[in-house]
């Protein structure tokens, strides 16, 4: 008899009547136990996960967003909102704090968070179970990262970033 100590998936309390599927959920489920054996590190915070610091799973493009014209054009195009392209695991604090900023203000406001994400997926290619291809996962991924980083910017000179014609609001690097 095999005991399972890992936290059960939590969806938040706005998600709880959502449309997930029981598919999607076993999906997410399986990426919560990879981030906790494969000793992944939460992207807001850079610690490891663990039964203290337990995943949660975040959607890049924010479920809230799912009506917005650009994330329905995206839709359209075969985007799936709660795809594997579109979610990974963070910890319960980021991504409550984040709620639902979109990725660019995300890397705005806290530059680390991309940094972190890119040394992350490194690893999310290397996983492999019978529902999640790490390589076809972390290559989704990163092709929904650069589908909505649009007008974000950097200056060699000062290290910030920016979003295009808004360099007052830059944050350095």
């Amino acid at each position: 008899m095999q005991i399972n100590i890992t936290p059960p998936v939590s969806f938040g309390k706005k998600y709880r009547n959502s449309c997930y599927t029981s598919e999607q959920k076993e999906i997410m489920r399986d990426i919560r136990r990879a981030a906790l054996e494969q000793g992944w590190h939460d992207i807001y915070t850079g610690k490891p996960f663990s039964t203290n610091n337990p995943p949660s799973i975040e959607h890049f493009v924010p479920f809230s967003h799912k009506n917005k014209p650009q994330v329905q054009k995206f839709i359209e195009g075969g985007f799936e909102i709660n795809g594997l392209e579109n979610i990974f695991p963070t910890g319960r604090v980021g991504n409550a704090i984040r709620n639902d900023k979109s990725i660019v203000r995300t890397i705005l406001e806290t530059p680390r968070f991309l940094k972190r994400f890119l040394k992350e997926l490194e690893k999310y290619r290397l996983y492999k179970s019978p529902l999640v291809d790490g390589k076809t996962w972390a290559e989704q991924l990163h092709a929904t990262l650069l589908n909505n980083i649009e007008g974000l910017c950097t200056s060699v000179k000062s290290r910030k970033m920016y979003i295009h014609g808004s360099f007052a609001k830059a944050k350095k690097l």
